[in-house]
């Protein structure tokens, strides 16, 4: 990943006025201190989780998925995470 990709991430969303929950697994997990480590991440990201067991994965989605390394289940822990963006935002 380009060094500049987390800044450039972290200004596109500052300017939209999104706040986001970041759900990430395996590889993934890599971006996150470089998305934390800009200026103004704080006013981005409410959250960010990392469901690494199969019981956390589970517990974010609320039941076991039927293989936890999936498309199908990279989307679910993607529409989990903007469902919690949702709630922390409207507190």
């Amino acid at each position: 990943m380009a060094s500049s990709l987390p800044a450039s991430l972290i200004e596109l969303l500052k300017h939209s006025g999104a706040q986001i929950v970041l759900v990430a697994s395996g590889g993934g997990t890599q971006v996150i201190p470089q998305l934390l480590s800009q200026g103004g991440a704080s006013n981005v990201m409410l959250e960010v989780l990392v469901p690494y067991a199969k019981s956390a994965v589970a517990d974010v989605l609320g039941s076991h998925p039927e293989a936890y390394c999936s498309d199908r289940t990279a989307r679910q822990l993607a529409v989990a995470g903007w469902q919690r963006s949702i709630h922390l935002s409207s507190q």
